[in-house]
């Protein structure tokens, strides 16, 4: 019998301490939340608060964030997160429709930034620019640092590494560059207005801001009188959005064509702003060159 109870207290000992062990891994676990309204926001907040907050992306993997609305659950989600970072500048069109409880909390990254308009219409795609990628960094870490004081060298830090290699990777693009015999761009839709004027290239869009804004046939004939007149080699598609402009140029110049990704959305978990950037340029310098 002595056997039989001390085993008995054996086994409760375990299974207290079983409960106890999983009971801390829960409290470990649940992290406070910050919403980001689409990739590049989700990527740098990430990049700032690493594992300290779970990071919420509102734009699903491989969609377009131009006209995303946030369901019920993710608005619902807004309420209850610490901060809720976007990039503002109109890309984000549901803003005007949420109540002041989440816009208290809300933090514009573009803030401080200078953008330009196209057709009368702001130009979202700031983060095409790495200059105003860091400063979008150090906006969020700003936000985050002041809701999260106790943090706040962990952030420093953590602002400081990606600011170096954003400025490395800054240093090789203006390298890479400058050595191209055809300094023309020309993409699918008004998204890489900020890198061709951070860059010195010369910048044409087939589409405008966003991809619904189609060309009229006068718009598309100067594009391809020009690609014919000046020899460009190529023009570049993106991804997550139509081919269709970009074939008919290429069916009547015979220009090649190849994609870039503007950033907007991802459609590959694994990448970062840093690896889709390289990408880009690898990208770029290869067809203009």
């Amino acid at each position: 019998m002595k056997k039989i109870y001390k085993l008995l207290i054996i086994m409760m000992l375990f299974i207290g301490s079983v409960s106890v062990l999983t009971g801390c891994d829960n409290t470990d676990t649940e992290k406070d939340q910050i919403y980001a309204s689409f990739y590049i926001t989700y990527d740098f907040t990430k990049k700032i608060v690493g594992d300290k907050y779970e990071v919420i992306n509102l734009v699903p993997t491989g969609m377009e964030p131009h006209e995303y609305v946030p369901t019920t659950d993710e608005i619902n989600g807004l309420y209850s997160c610490k901060l809720f970072i976007v990039n503002g500048l109109d890309l984000e069109g549901y803003l005007s429709d949420l109540d002041d409880t989440i816009l208290d909390k809300t933090v514009i990254a573009s803030t401080g930034i200078e953008a330009y308009t196209v057709s009368k219409a702001l130009d979202p795609h700031i983060w095409n620019s790495i200059p105003n990628a860091i400063k979008m960094l150090e906006n969020i870490a700003s936000a985050v640092i002041e809701m999260d004081p106790d943090n706040a060298a962990y952030y420093q830090t953590n602002l400081e590494e990606y600011t170096y290699l954003f400025n490395a990777l800054d240093a090789k693009i203006r390298l890479d560059l400058a050595g191209l015999s055809c300094k023309t761009l020309i993409t699918a839709h008004h998204s890489f207005g900020y890198f061709a004027k951070e860059y010195d290239l010369t910048y044409y869009s087939i589409c405008g801001l966003s991809a619904s804004d189609e060309p009229s046939t006068s718009d598309l004939n100067a594009i391809i009188d020009m690609i014919k007149r000046d020899n460009i080699p190529t023009i570049f598609s993106e991804e997550l959005e139509s081919e269709d402009n970009v074939n008919v140029i290429k069916n009547e110049t015979q220009c090649r064509t190849a994609s870039l990704n503007p950033i907007g959305g991802i459609t590959d978990t694994a990448d970062d702003y840093l690896t889709v950037m390289s990408n880009n340029l690898i990208t770029i310098v290869k067809e203009l060159s």
